[in-house]
């Protein structure tokens, strides 16, 4: 079997223009197509003081339902462009788990949006393209949004 093409999403207007590449990747390559959302790693420590325990699963409850259906809706427009697909969510930062599922599945590329940003607003909120281009074993494709 043909290694996966992994598209990473946010869900982001910025983040699905590289959607599309994505799908024409797996195309070409006539490979699967894994799409892949992560969740922001759970709030811990004295923060939940601030939340009631049953309020913060309702909301990550909530957040899951989301993703699910994204992903869904993402895995279909995959399958009718002909592209065998199926998606993933992961709890984490987002650049280490995108680079760690990419290695677990092995994925011959990684496709990310890019929101294009430089200078100091790239040195202070920092890049996750940046992040996934340093750390991972594969190729990866950035699609600048705009």
């Amino acid at each position: 079997m043909k290694k996966p093409v992994l598209f990473a999403t946010d869900f982001s207007r910025l983040s699905l223009v590289a959607f599309p590449h994505a799908v024409e990747a797996a195309k070409q390559y006539k490979t699967e197509l894994v799409i892949l959302h992560v969740l922001p790693a759970p709030v811990t420590g004295d923060a939940l003081q601030y939340a009631p325990a049953m309020m913060y699963a309702e909301m990550k409850s909530a957040v899951l339902l989301r993703a699910r259906k994204e992903l869904g809706r993402l895995v279909e427009r995959a399958r009718r462009a002909k592209v065998r697909a199926r998606s993933r969510i992961a709890e984490g930062l987002a650049h280490e788990e995108i680079v760690r599922a990419a290695k677990g599945l092995r994925a011959g590329l990684i496709v990310i949006a890019t929101h294009g940003r430089s200078g100091l607003s790239r040195m202070l909120l920092g890049s996750v393209a940046m992040q996934v281009i340093g750390g991972a074993s594969c190729p990866v494709l950035t699609i600048r949004s705009r």
